[in-house]
């Protein structure tokens, strides 16, 4: 998966699952993964991704370590001040994954997180 595009999540009530569907690739040469996710796995998953989040160094040596979560609201706002929420998303067919699996490994020294989803 290169070049992401869209993310969209919904709740589907027959399931009783949340549908993630995420694009990818290049205009014109787009994939769209569509993932179930169970009630159980996104609380497991919520509360690792705030606990990575919350871990992460302040590495601004400005910053005193006193306002890292002060710092950490100010990028979440800014993420959303750019988000794009008025495109629709743009739907394909394929059908949903079932994912019983996740693994999230810290930042690497390039300052990369990695996330694995295993189907």
């Amino acid at each position: 998966m290169s070049g992401l595009r869209q993310m969209n999540i919904s709740f589907d009530p027959v399931e009783d699952r949340l549908l993630l569907r995420i694009t990818a690739g290049e205009p014109g040469n787009l994939d769209e993964y569509r993932i179930w996710l169970t009630r159980r796995f996104v609380q497991i998953v919520w509360k690792v991704l705030d606990q990575a989040i919350a871990s992460e160094p302040v590495t601004d040596p400005r910053v005193p370590q006193e306002s890292a979560g002060a710092l950490r609201e100010f990028k979440q706002a800014a993420a959303l001040a750019e988000a794009d929420f008025a495109t629709p998303f743009a739907a394909e067919e394929p059908g949903p994954l079932w994912v019983p699996t996740l693994c999230l490994s810290p930042r690497s020294r390039s300052g990369s997180s990695r996330a694995a989803i295993i189907c």
